[in-house]
This record gives C-alpha cells, structure tokens and sequence, in this order.
C-alpha cells in the first residue's frame, strides 16, 4: 500500500521529515531467523528489536506507538500469528501509519497471503541480500 511506505534513515538518525525514531521489528518464532535477520542488520546499522510471536510484536507497538517501524513479519506463529498482527493494525490506524509490513512466509505461501494489507513480501527461505535490497526499497 503506497500510503505506508516510508524511508529509514540509518541508526540513530529519524525518518526524514517526520522527526521521529525508527527502527526494524523482526517478529519470526524461529530463533535462527530472528538472530540472522538482528545481527546482520544491526552490522548495517540498523535499529533491530525482535519479537517472538505476535503478541510480543503488538505489546511492543502498543508500548511506543509513534515509533516508525519496518516490521519484518512471520505469518505462522503460536500465540498470535500474523494474520493477527496484520488484523490489529488494521483496527489501530494510528499505529499502522507508522509502520511498515513486510510479510515473510515460505515462497509457496506467499499468494494465499497477497490478500493481506502489507507493503512488501520476503518469500522464504531468503538471503540478506534480498532483506538489505527490500529495506533500501522501502
């Protein structure tokens, strides 16, 4: 969705214009995604904080809502997936405007999912160099 697209500065800067922090949620409950995915984007420099499951993503957001986010969203989660992160920020307008979803599903998923509102797709499995080119995309 064009209206959610945003730019992200690199760490410690703000999104242009708009004078406020941002930062990368990466929400997958598999520990090697989300330690690949922090790591690797810390070293470019980017602001990374990781979630779990979705409801550790939507307990986040609602912590800091005014904070800019790319967030980098599993679909299949226990306690709360990612249809159901999506479903919150739709009834949340006032976050959803600052963020930014990437989906990440297994390639094979991805058309069962285009019907969500989302901004981008990391079909799985990935390698950085799709992240860092998505990112810089966004």
């Amino acid at each position: 969705m064009p209206g959610h697209c945003m730019a992200f500065a690199g760490q410690g800067e703000q999104v242009s214009g708009t004078g406020l922090p941002f930062s990368i949620l990466v929400v997958d409950d598999d520990p090697a995604i989300t330690r690949m995915l922090e790591e690797a984007l810390t070293l470019e420099g980017m602001l990374v904080e990781v979630a779990f499951n979705g409801q550790e993503a939507v307990d986040r957001l609602q912590a800091t809502p005014m904070t800019r986010r790319l967030l980098l969203l599993d679909i299949g989660m226990p306690i709360m997936d990612g249809t159901a992160v999506i479903r919150w920020l739709v009834e949340h307008p006032e976050i959803r405007s600052h963020v930014t979803i990437v989906i990440m599903t297994a390639n094979h998923l991805l058309a069962q999912y285009a019907h969500l509102d989302h901004d981008g797709v990391l079909g799985k499995p990935f390698g950085m160099d799709s992240v860092l080119t998505l990112i810089a995309a966004m």
